[in-house]
């Protein structure tokens, strides 16, 4: 799939640039809504391993039922198709757990922020597993947008203590994660499967991971059946149905660095979100780590332009 090595929406047709823009946005602002969402769910006591799963299986039937629909389902049994929704759906659903677990320990603005940095570690893994080259200024990009982690992290420790800062240290390593999935599906995207499959895929089978979890971790369920807590798991059942296809469509036709950059919006959307919805007060250190972690995006961008003008 040549579209998947491609970096820079500029390489593409317009048509093909305004829509993985297009997409990335709505996206992003949907996934910033759901950890607001989530962040509710949790102060409410919700089990949230339970949650996760749930609403990862709901929209991965929909989206399979959409997917035979539409036609697209015809490989869903070939073996590569099935390991790359599994292993990928297991490295979603890890995220996932660990971000709707710790937002209510350490705020959906704290949360959101970090989701700046997988843009960086993104190109960070592609150089040591040889998918891209060391550059000097990419390098600079990685190290302030790490230094701006390491404020955040820093600061917010020394306003929680116990169990909590675990929950800190846990959300700022997240996005590691979620730079090894995208580097994953980027790598492995199974020939002949499109992008609303291979959501239907890592939702459903990503979800069916997550029920032993849940079981063992979370054990009692009947807490996720309060109505409360049912309405906030179908919105975000609904939101994950739509953004997860858009997201992928984004990573089809832009590839991963480029997805990448979601990261930033979901950390403006969400904070933003945290502070006027939520009431929540601003992260200590969120000034310097917000420029830190921006600028290095900014120089990160500025970097792939050049080598796309360099080689175009």
């Amino acid at each position: 799939l040549p579209a998947l090595r491609a970096t820079d929406p500029m390489a593409q047709d317009a048509k093909s640039s305004v829509l993985s823009i297009a997409l990335m946005c709505t996206a992003s602002a949907m996934f910033a809504c759901v950890i607001g969402l989530t962040k509710i769910a949790g102060s409410a006591n919700a089990p949230m391993l339970w949650f996760t799963a749930a609403a990862m299986i709901g929209s991965g039937v929909v989206l399979i039922l959409v997917s035979h629909l539409a036609g697209k389902a015809k490989i869903i049994l070939r073996r590569d198709v099935l390991l790359y929704g599994a292993v990928s759906g297991g490295l979603m659903v890890a995220y996932n757990a660990i971000n709707f677990v710790s937002v209510a320990h350490v705020g959906a603005s704290f949360v959101s922020l970090a989701f700046i940095l997988p843009t960086l570690l993104t190109y960070t893994f592609a150089v040591l597993l040889g998918m891209d080259r060391l550059a000097l200024s990419k390098l600079f990009a990685v190290t302030c947008g790490v230094a701006g982690g390491t404020v955040l992290a820093r600061a917010k420790l020394g306003t929680v203590s116990g169990a909590d800062a675990g929950w800190v240290v846990l959300a700022i390593c997240n996005p590691m994660l979620m730079a090894i999935s995208n580097i994953y599906r980027t790598r492995f995207w199974p020939r002949g499967m499109g992008p609303l499959l291979a959501s239907a895929l890592m939702l459903f089978l990503g979800g069916l991971l997550c029920l032993p979890v849940a079981a063992l971790v979370d054990g009692d369920v009947s807490s996720l059946l309060s109505p409360d807590n049912l309405q906030v798991l179908v919105v975000v059942t609904a939101l994950f149905t739509l953004q997860y296809p858009a997201f992928l469509g984004v990573q089809y036709l832009s590839g991963p660095d480029f997805l990448s950059l979601s990261g930033p919006l979901i950390g403006v959307f969400g904070a933003a979100g945290a502070f006027l919805l939520l009431n929540e007060a601003a992260p200590p250190g969120l000034v310097l780590a917000a420029a830190l972690m921006i600028g290095g995006v900014i120089v990160f961008q500025a970097a792939l332009r050049r080598d796309h003008q360099r080689f175009a």
